[in-house]
């Protein structure tokens, strides 16, 4: 039969179990020390019923522990080793075949079937010597036992509640149900046939033994009326000797006893005891005894095999002399057996049959339940998929019920299991959604944080940018003006020029916060961004060690963005120096990067911008790469990880700065040893890019006179003496209102007008307005060393012919007035030049 049956566990026994295995293993040697004892060498041994139980209760190692002592014990009483290899054989063959799933009383069948009983005809027909009818009988009957053992164990288990197993800690395992079904009907087949068979062979052998008792009462009393025709007359005893008494022990032993209870003579070999001598006499009746050879330590069988029936009467007419006639056991042993070999021969048959029926029954009972068990297995795996299961048929109304019922459970189970997954999808996309706004929330408080310290920073910059301009306009102007005045190649010629270096490295300073905070003016226009690459390439394989090798990428779509174009190259130079620091003097490799990319709403938000075409610029090295605590921070103001003296960390910011200037945003992946990767992704314009605008390379000399308006009377000196120094006639005012008043006395004495913006009376933009409104073809060229009101304003807009940011020189100076000069004749707003504010990044140019 298929499935396998629960065994309990290796493991130790529970403490609350010890108690009933002891027990049990007790009842066990108690079997087979007290079997019940029946006629003619048969005893019925109920110690394998313990065994069994120990197997279905503790296991097969336990169990065979139980048949070894069971059949030790009987093997003490047998004076015999054959109980012992039989109850260890009987065992452990049922342990191992329970172990494999077979049910218990099936096990014991096949064990008796194919091992049992060839095994108990070996042990009582060959080494016991019995004949073999009585080894047939005996063999029959040992392995009927056995299975009677077995059906009762399996109904003593099965009867145990389940709370007493489970307050007693008892192992008892779950049976599947076609195993109780089999036992118990294989058993309701069994005992009764059984009973049955018992029931046949003791009235057999009470017509048998009532027969031979009738011959022996005719024998005995044949044998008295013989002794008494020929006892002489007044004769005090029988004759004990003539041709008779010879002729009449032929027929059978027989004896007589004396008054004292000696006996007087016997004839023929017969076993004779009384109650007294050896052996053990049973009186059937009055007068009727069985005598049986000593049992000790003697196999039954064998005890049997020796059994004599003796008929005992009283000698009429002899008072106290008795007459004891004999008959041996053997030949109503031999009929018994050959009754209760076909009586057994008949409940093999019908256990067989009963076997059967049972098996087919139970599996025909079982199978609906088992089939509900697997569909039960399956109904986890069949939740997230079509399941069109084949519900078993049911014969019985209980089971039909049952399956209707799980039927129904599993479909509601199935509806209930979807709409959940339903709904934990629904959950689960609502998790994500919540998690990619966090990020996407986390992301936009991650760029307003940025945003706040750029904007702090903008306003510490433009704070401070005004004055230290001033101050650098000062140094530098005057740096200038003395080195003009030294000998070419002398020590102070020298020192000037080192005084103009650092004063020139203080205004890149300045103009880089100013780029980070986005505070600096600039001159954005459509820029074609691929040409930019290639000339920011060119320099910087000049730029470069031999030993870094520069890469470009490009898809070859054209690429225009509203920029600064200096500001652009200010980009990737910033990445291209931190790109070669992450290289490294071992060298490696530089790759830039140019593709055109679509970022839908997703995407979008994921980086923070607006949807649309963007052009993404790369730049990736092959350095040692960036830890991911670090990466976070990489373009947060003034932080860096070089060494003190070799960075400012202001570079990326910076970048940041520019790039979130345009509508644009940055992005950073990086591992550590495989390298970095910055995507800088810039919106793509709406226009093309026009043709680039060059500047007037006037001569830096000229003639006129000019109206010179500063706050800073120093600067006011300084400017006059540059524009001296250039060939124009120069009036210094230290105010708006005194220029104003000295230019309306006399408004054709001037020819242009420099003036600073950030005046406390009259700011710049409004000295220059007040001016053309006098006279309107006058330049007026605007200065400034950082004014929030001129962010995002173009010179025209101002109503101006330029702007130049301080400091400056007196090249810049003399170009941007010769610039404003030669459009002199051009109103501001009509089609003078319209150039934004911007900075001469390179003074010297």
């Amino acid at each position: 039969m298929s499935g396998r049956a629960e065994l309990p566990s290796k493991g130790p026994v529970p403490p609350r179990g010890r108690p009933v295995l002891a027990a049990i293993l007790a009842a066990a040697i108690a079997g087979g020390l007290f079997p019940l004892a029946l006629p003619f060498g048969i005893d019925f041994r109920f110690g394998s019923i313990a065994v069994f139980a120990t197997i279905r209760l503790f296991g097969p190692r336990w169990g065979v522990l139980a048949g070894i002592l069971s059949g030790a014990a009987s093997s003490w009483v047998w004076g015999h080793p054959g109980p012992l290899a039989v109850g260890f054989a009987e065992a452990l063959a049922v342990g191992l075949l329970v172990q494999r799933g077979v049910p218990l009383l099936a096990a014991a069948g096949a064990f008796w079937l194919a091992g049992g009983v060839p095994l108990v005809a070996v042990l009582y027909g060959w080494h016991l010597a019995l004949g073999a009818d009585a080894t047939a009988f005996l063999a029959l009957a040992r392995g009927l036992n056995g299975l009677a053992d077995a059906a009762l164990a399996g109904l003593l288990v099965h009867a145990i509640p389940v709370d007493w197993c489970r307050r007693l800690r008892l192992p008892v395992a779950p049976s599947p149900v076609r195993h109780l079904l089999f036992d118990l009907m294989a058993a309701s087949g069994l005992l009764p046939g059984l009973a049955a068979a018992a029931v046949a062979l003791h009235v057999g052998r009470a017509s048998i033994e009532s027969e031979l008792w009738e011959r022996l009462d005719e024998r005995a009393e044949r044998i008295a009326a013989a002794l008494e025709s020929h006892a002489p007359p007044d004769s005090e005893g029988p004759p004990l000797s003539g041709d008779w008494f010879a002729k009449e022990a032929g027929t059978g032993p027989f004896r007589v006893i004396g008054p004292a209870g000696e006996e007087v003579a016997s004839a023929g070999n017969g076993p004779f005891g009384t109650a007294g001598s050896e052996g053990e006499v049973r009186e059937v009746s009055k007068g009727r005894y069985l005598l049986l050879p000593r049992p000790v330590h003697r196999p039954p069988p064998l005890r049997w095999q020796d059994a004599s029936y003796v008929r005992e009467i009283a000698l009429p007419g002899f008072p106290g002399w008795r007459l004891q006639v004999a008959a041996s056991a053997a030949a109503v042993r031999d009929r018994v057996h050959t009754v209760g070999r076909v009586c057994l021969m008949v409940v093999l048959v019908l256990v067989a049959g009963a076997f059967a029926l049972a098996f087919k029954v139970s599996r025909a009972l079982a199978r609906p339940l088992a089939g509900l068990a697997a569909l039960a297995r399956e109904i986890p795996r069949s939740l997230d998929r079509p399941w069109h299961p084949e519900w078993p048929a049911a014969r019985t109304r209980e089971v039909r019920t049952l399956v209707g019922q799980f039927r129904e459970m599993a479909e509601t189970l199935r509806r209930t299991v979807s709409d959940l997954r339903r709904r934990s999808a629904d959950l689960e996309q609502a998790n994500r959604a919540l998690r990619e706004e966090a990020a996407h929330r986390e992301r936009l408080e991650r760029r307003v944080r940025q945003a706040e310290k750029i904007e702090a920073l903008g306003r510490f910059a433009g704070g401070i940018a005004h004055d230290f301009n001033n101050v650098l306009a000062a140094i530098l102007g005057h740096a200038e003006l003395l080195r003009d005045t030294l000998p070419e190649g002398g020590e102070e010629a020298r020192a000037a020029g080192e005084i103009l270096v650092a004063a020139r490295r203080g205004r890149r300073l300045v103009e880089q916060i100013l780029a980070f905070s986005r505070a600096a003016p600039e001159d954005r226009r459509p820029t074609e961004l691929r040409p930019l690459v290639e000339e920011t390439v060119r320099f910087l394989r000049a730029s470069l060690p031999a030993t870094t090798a520069v890469e470009v990428v490009s898809d070859g779509e054209p690429a225009v963005v509203e920029a600064d174009p200096t500001r652009l190259q200010q980009v990737l130079l910033n990445l291209a120096a931190n790109a070669q620091d992450a290289i490294g003097s071992g060298g490696g490799r530089i790759e830039i990067g140019l593709r055109r990319v679509t970022l839908d709403g997703e995407a979008a938000g994921r980086l923070g911008v607006a949807p649309g075409r963007y052009e993404l610029l790369t730049v990736s090295d092959d350095g040692g790469g960036i830890e991911a605590e670090v990466l976070d921070r990489i373009f947060d103001p003034f932080f860096t990880t070089k060494p003190a003296g070799r960075g400012t960390g202001l570079g990326l910011a910076v970048v940041h700065g520019i790039v979130s200037s345009y509508g644009g945003t940055l992005e950073a992946e990086s591992r550590p040893g495989e390298g970095t990767t910055i995507s800088v992704y810039l919106p793509l314009a709406d226009r093309e890019a026009g043709p680039e605008e060059v500047p007037p390379r006037s001569a830096a000399r000229g003639r006129g006179r000019i109206l010179v308006v500063d706050d800073e009377p120093m600067l006011a000196r300084l400017t006059a003496r540059m524009l001296e120094r250039l060939g124009y006639e120069a009036v210094p005012v230290t105010s708006g209102p005194a220029a104003l008043d000295r230019f309306r006395r006399d408004p054709a004495g001037f020819d242009a007008v420099v003036t600073d913006e950030t005046m406390p009376d009259l700011p710049g933009d409004r000295l220059a307005a007040e001016l053309r409104a006098i006279r309107p073809d006058l330049p007026v060229l605007l200065t400034t060393g950082f004014s929030r009101r001129l962010e995002g304003k173009t010179a025209a807009a101002l109503g101006v012919s330029g702007i130049l940011v301080k400091p400056f020189g007196k090249e810049q100076l003399g170009r941007s007035l010769a610039e404003a000069l030669a459009h002199r004749t051009h109103p501001a707003g009509d089609t003078g030049p319209r150039a934004e504010i911007r900075r001469d990044r390179h003074p010297n140019a």
